[in-house]
């Protein structure tokens, strides 16, 4: 039981600490990787159930806030419409939905990812998918009773988060054109040229016999 708790009362919350970091600008010029801080206003809540038996009956549930403030985790739970308290059930469905969908993410696959690139890359189309063009029982919204049944308005993710108004099909997702990054200069690397300052035009004498003039 211990090792358990220390598992997934741990692990977690370092791996998200390492995750969610945002680069810190030095006030002087120095070379290396710059340092890296939490973001100030990250909020972390874990889950811990203690299971007992053969079965794995579950006896307790302990929900703690490892990082933040209990106002900004309620403040957070219910502006995402989450429940009332802390829960992981919605955060374990969705990782259950990556391993599904994603043949690199299951266990003793033949179908590894050689390259972080590619798994990076599967995953966010499969979330896009997931958000964009999947329907979700949850989010739906009871519009009215007509003829004692009640109307339901399929929605999305995104339909919900206000990002779009209509389901999105896969090919229409793969054709969204996103504008590219604003393009920097480059730094300029060497010495910096010298200023050029303006000089007044000395003439210098010729030396030697001067040319002969013809006579008239």
């Amino acid at each position: 039981m211990c090792r358990w708790r220390v598992r997934f009362g741990c692990a977690y919350p370092q791996s998200i600490c390492r995750a969610f970091r945002l680069k810190v600008e030095r006030a002087t010029k120095q070379r290396g990787r710059p340092k890296l801080e939490v973001w100030p206003h990250l909020a972390i809540g874990v889950v811990i159930k203690r299971p007992v038996g053969r079965f794995h009956k579950l006896v307790e549930v302990e929900r703690r806030i490892v990082r933040g403030e209990a106002e900004a985790v309620a403040r957070q739970i219910k502006l995402s419409g989450g429940g009332k308290q802390i829960n992981t059930s919605y955060i374990e469905g969705f990782n259950a939905t990556l391993r599904e969908r994603l043949g690199s993410l299951t266990r003793k696959c033949r179908r590894a990812a050689h390259k972080r690139e590619t798994l990076h890359t599967g995953m966010y189309l499969v979330g896009s998918v997931y958000n964009f063009c999947t329907w979700h029982q949850e989010l739906r919204v009871r519009l009215a009773l007509r003829q004692g049944a009640r109307v339901w308005q399929e929605r999305t993710p995104a339909m919900a988060a206000g990002l779009t108004e209509h389901l999105w099909s896969v090919a229409e997702l793969l054709k969204y054109k996103v504008a590219p990054k604003p393009v920097s200069r480059p730094k300029k690397r060497g010495r910096p040229a010298l200023a050029q300052v303006a000089h007044p035009v000395v003439r210098v004498k010729k030396r030697g016999r001067p040319p002969k003039v013809a006579k008239p």
